[in-house]
């Protein structure tokens, strides 16, 4: 009984030091998971966008707010407190997002408090189709 309570001590341990985290989020987004995030943003083309975070189990899941309605062609996130994290996700340009509605925008695993995000959205109003490159900075509270 001694022994098996050692070995299974032994694996727990190196359980958790092979899933120690590096401190760089990575994306856990997959393709139809939607665009979202919530905060402040500048306007172009007479949009701008809230950005918030929730916490998950491994990490944060962002979502967003737009303050018209919008299609979205592309996504940039870009963490700047030092993880070097960069990553673009495509839009499908056609679906759209409306005013005042919270969407998810992208779930990465090993974001932390105190890390400091730029999303990136360009797309079109819609309807209209009038182009806006939005950009909104967000520190995770």
């Amino acid at each position: 009984m001694k022994n098996l309570l050692i070995t299974l001590t032994v694996l727990l341990i190196a359980t958790f030091i092979g899933c120690s985290n590096d401190g760089s989020p990575t994306s856990t987004t997959g393709e139809g998971d939607g665009i979202g995030n919530t905060g402040g943003g500048n306007g172009n083309g007479n949009v701008t966008f809230q950005v918030s975070a929730q916490a998950t189990q491994d990490g944060f899941q962002f979502s967003f707010t737009p303050s018209a309605n919008i299609t979205v062609d592309k996504l940039n996130v870009t963490e700047t407190t030092g993880s070097n994290y960069q990553e673009q996700f495509q839009g499908d340009g056609t679906t759209v997002y409306n005013a005042g509605t919270q969407y998810d925008l992208v779930s990465l695993t090993g974001a932390q408090s105190q890390m400091h995000f730029k999303f990136e959205l360009i797309g079109k109003t819609s309807p209209g189709g009038q182009a806006y490159d939005v950009t909104t900075e967000y520190t995770i509270p």
